[in-house]
């Protein structure tokens, strides 16, 4: 009998004797697959929409309660959006769906959402799913202030890690203001820095106000940019101090100004 002839029938009796056992392998290694994904470092965690919308980061977190999917979502529209209501499906695991904050979206603007599932997914599986955004999109005038609404459907998906549970959206948002006191005719820059999942948060609705009618606010309304900031101006009208104050999604910073 020849080298190769040995060879193959050798390697005809390795499948024969351990052909069942790769085979049985095979199937468990398909079942964790299918039941819990794969692990974060072997898949890539993604966040996409197929348009009109950016997925800007997803976090799922669980405990022996449920899962909750935290979701921000920018409005890449040159119109504004309404009342944004976000659902999420994840196979297995059934879908759950809550409002968005905040309840108007202006064009560029950020949508924090929160989901709850009532099932548990442990944690450190992979998992996908699918995401919707149901919408009212202000087509005329201004999200504020609009004239026709259109009810409008996003959809996306995404792939993404499972960690421990938090309860709220990681959010911090802080002040900083160029000078501490300024004259009757001077003006203070006021910088509201608002960062998400510890990251600059871009498109993001910060509010200004003074506790005291001594100045008045180049804009009272501004969107963050790429690197987080919203930023205004603070005129002085008459002598005295005010408190300053910044808010975001119910999140507030605040600094004190001197009109001298």
């Amino acid at each position: 009998m020849t080298a190769d002839k040995l060879r193959q029938q050798a390697a005809t009796e390795f499948m024969l004797t351990y052909g069942w056992a790769l085979l049985i392998l095979a199937i468990i290694v398909i079942a964790f697959v299918y039941f819990y994904g794969l692990p974060g470092t072997v898949i890539q965690n993604t966040c996409t929409f197929v348009s009109q919308i950016t997925c800007d980061g997803i976090t799922l977190g669980s405990n022996s309660i449920g899962t909750k999917i935290d979701l921000i979502a920018i409005n890449s529209q040159p119109f504004g959006l309404s009342d944004p209501i976000a659902t999420v499906y994840i196979a297995q695991y059934g879908s759950a769906n809550a409002m968005c904050l905040p309840s108007n979206v202006v064009s560029g603007g950020a949508m924090l959402c929160s989901i709850g599932l009532a099932r548990q997914i442990p944690q450190g599986a992979s998992v996908s799913g699918m995401l919707y955004i149901n919408a009212q999109a202000c087509i005329s005038g201004t999200v504020l202030d609009c004239s026709v609404f259109h009810p409008t459907n996003y959809s996306g998906s995404f792939i993404q890690s499972v960690g421990a549970y938090t309860s709220n959206i990681p959010i911090a948002i802080s002040l900083t203001e160029s000078q501490s006191s300024i004259s009757q005719t001077g003006r203070v820059m006021l910088v509201a820095h608002v960062a998400v999942f510890g990251y600059p948060s871009r498109g993001n609705y910060v509010q200004f106000s003074s506790s005291s009618p001594i100045g008045i606010f180049s804009q009272q309304d501004v969107l963050s940019d790429s690197s987080g900031d919203a930023t205004t101006y603070f005129n002085g009208k008459s002598p005295g101090s005010t408190t300053i104050i910044a808010e975001f999604a119910g999140y507030t910073a605040s600094n004190t100004i001197s009109i001298t």
